[in-house]
């Protein structure tokens, strides 16, 4: 009897315990102990708060582009170099560390070093000429030559004339007397390199092939004052390539020395 009276006291007390558990507040439906209340959608005042939330962000988004695109309009030589001096900079970055790797990758543990003399030439090459001066090619003597129609007549004539005049005697010289400079090489040895390249390894083919469709499209629906941004986004994609070709001549000698990456993939043994 007396281990029983000890269970009924003791169910009573829990029960007791229980009940006044219940009724505070910590068990209350929708107590902030517990969980907080949630919003409900067709509330007319969460809605108005939402999309109020929603507003203010795309307002935030669309000043942020109007002032970019403003200094882009009105600031269009610093714009250029600016974007396509990190462009240049940032393509040969990814690509001297994919070259690291692969040397590393074939020698085992010899360690290979990062070139910044050729990182900053293609950073002058990207300012200089494929911001500053294709600004004042694309935007200002093109429309003198060939006008200023996105006529399919008027956009053939300037791509054509890009590609198959100004980028073998203009574009990729320019690029091989940087990096000439920069190595330390003589405007000779820059010439030979690049005669090697265009003759033998397929570099001009390769370039046409990527610009002729692209440039069709620069002069025909891009904005002139985004023309040379759209050109930076593409040619960072070719420059990971271009780099890669043109910084091969100190590559290890158990690679192809007649091969390049423009044609079939492998290497191209040339820095400058």
């Amino acid at each position: 009897m007396t281990i029983k009276r000890k269970q009924c006291k003791a169910f009573l007390f829990l029960f007791l315990c229980v009940c006044s558990l219940q009724g505070s507040d910590a068990f209350r439906v929708g107590s902030s102990v517990l969980s907080t209340p949630r919003p409900d959608p067709k509330n007319p005042i969460f809605i108005a708060r939402t999309r109020g939330r929603q507003v203010t962000e795309r307002s935030m988004l669309s000043e942020a582009f109007l002032t970019v695109e403003n200094f882009y309009i009105t600031s269009p030589y610093v714009a250029a170099a600016i974007t396509c001096g990190v462009k240049a900079s940032a393509a040969d970055f990814v690509a001297q560390k994919r070259q690291i790797r692969k040397r590393e990758e074939v020698t085992g543990s010899v360690k290979s070093t990062f070139q910044s003399a050729r990182n900053v030439a293609f950073l002058i090459y990207g300012a200089l000429y494929q911001g500053m001066a294709q600004e004042f090619i694309y935007n200002d003597l093109y429309p003198m030559w060939f006008g200023t129609s996105s006529m399919p007549l008027t956009v053939l004539k300037k791509t054509v004339f890009d590609v198959f005049v100004q980028t073998p005697l203009l574009t990729l010289p320019i690029a091989y007397f940087f990096k000439a400079i920069v190595f330390q090489h003589s405007p000779r040895e820059a010439i030979r390199r690049y005669v090697e390249d265009v003759t033998k390894k397929g570099l001009l083919q390769k370039y046409v092939l990527l610009w002729a469709p692209v440039q069709c499209l620069t002069f025909s629906v891009i904005p002139p004052h985004l023309r040379i941004s759209f050109i930076a986004f593409v040619s960072f994609f070719w420059l990971i390539i271009f780099s890669s070709v043109s910084g091969k001549r100190q590559e290890i000698k158990t690679r192809d020395s007649d091969t390049c990456d423009l044609v079939d993939g492998t290497t191209c043994n040339i820095d400058g």
